[in-house]
């Protein structure tokens, strides 16, 4: 791109036909109000222009795309203020999504890390929406505790242990299912009739007995 400024003489001006102006020189042929100072702030501006290589069209294009970028991360933004409000039936795992939005907030992120935060909770609100979140009942080395309430033999139900080696998730006409030692479980029978704390089984035992 054609330059307008350049140096002369330690001093920065303009390019005209009959050789290169300082501020000095314009603001002594004009007529006008505009001081020495004036000229030049104008001049160092407009050099710092030339200094980005950039057509007046290119610039519009940046500010077009810095624009849209600006509301990207504003979307982003409010999904992180929408996944406050899922419900907690997410996949249980070390990554406890609702206490990390918390976090998230009152935390000082850089632009960078804001971005990539939002981005990946964006992606975990899309699995959710997608039905491709399960949310785990407990995890491998937990121990269950089922209260049947029939036993042979037995007028009382009782606590029986499950120690969580491995989970298979299938999918039958009910819903999903959770074998877990040889045993189906659903969702819905724990906090019910099963348990992963043997205080919180004890407790529901004695309500279901003193009925």
């Amino acid at each position: 791109m054609k330059r307008f400024t350049e140096y002369h003489k330690g001093v920065l001006g303009i390019k005209t036909k009959s050789g290169t102006k300082s501020a000095f020189e314009i603001s002594t042929s004009q007529n006008t109000m505009q001081t020495i100072g004036d000229f030049q702030d104008g001049i160092d501006m407009f050099a710092k222009y030339e200094d980005l290589e950039l057509s007046p069209q290119q610039i519009k294009e940046v500010d077009k795309l810095y624009l849209e970028k600006c509301e990207e991360v504003n979307q982003l933004k409010a999904d992180v203020e929408n996944l406050a409000n899922i419900n907690n039936n997410l996949v249980k795992t070390n990554f406890k999504l609702g206490k990390d939005i918390e976090k998230l907030k009152a935390t000082n992120l850089t632009a960078d890390e804001m971005h990539i935060a939002c981005v990946l909770l964006k992606h975990y609100k899309e699995l959710h929406e997608q039905g491709l979140l399960i949310e785990l009942p407990c995890k491998k080395g937990d121990t269950l505790y089922d209260i049947f309430d029939f036993i042979e033999n037995r007028n009382t139900p009782e606590i029986t242990e499950y120690k969580v080696d491995e989970i298979t998730i299938k999918n039958d006409r009910k819903g999903l299912c959770f074998i877990i030692d040889s045993t189906e479980f659903r969702s819905e029978d724990f906090g019910k009739n099963v348990f992963t704390s043997r205080e919180e089984a004890e407790k529901k035992l004695a309500e279901s007995v003193g009925k």
